[in-house]
C-alpha cells in the first residue's frame, strides 16, 4: 500500500506541477501582453510629447516675430507722430503767413502730375 500511496502522491505532484506551469504560462502570456501594449503607450506619448515640442517651437518663433513686429510698428508710429506734429507746426506758420493755399495747390498740382 505504501508503494501505492507513494504513486498516487507523486502523480497528484505531477498534476499539481502541470497547472502551476499552465498557470504560471497564463500570468507570463498576461504580462508579456500588459508590457507590449504599455510599451505602445509609451511610444504614443512620446510622439505626443515631440509634437507639442515643436508646436512650443513655431509658437515660440512666432511670438517673438510678433514682438519684433510690434517694436516696429511703435518706432513708425513714434514716428508717424513726430512727422505730424512738424507738419502741424508748418502748416500754422504757413497759415499766418498767409501762403497756406499756394502750398497747398502747388501740392495738389504735383499730385496730378505724377
Amino acid at each position: 500500500m505504501n508503494t501505492i500511496n507513494y504513486i498516487k502522491r507523486l502523480e497528484l505532484l505531477i498534476s499539481d506541477g502541470e497547472q502551476l506551469r499552465d498557470s504560471m504560462r497564463q500570468s507570463s502570456s498576461a504580462k508579456d501582453a500588459t508590457i507590449r501594449r504599455q510599451a505602445g503607450e509609451l511610444e504614443h506619448i512620446r510622439q505626443l510629447n515631440e509634437l507639442l515640442r515643436e508646436r512650443r517651437s513655431r509658437i515660440s518663433k512666432k511670438l517673438n516675430e510678433t514682438k519684433i513686429a510690434l517694436s516696429r510698428l511703435e518706432k513708425r508710429k513714434k514716428l508717424d507722430d513726430r512727422n505730424d506734429i512738424f507738419f502741424a507746426a508748418i502748416k500754422a506758420e504757413a497759415i499766418k503767413m498767409g501762403i497756406w493755399s499756394l502750398l497747398r495747390d502747388a501740392a495738389l498740382q504735383q499730385q496730378e502730375k505724377s
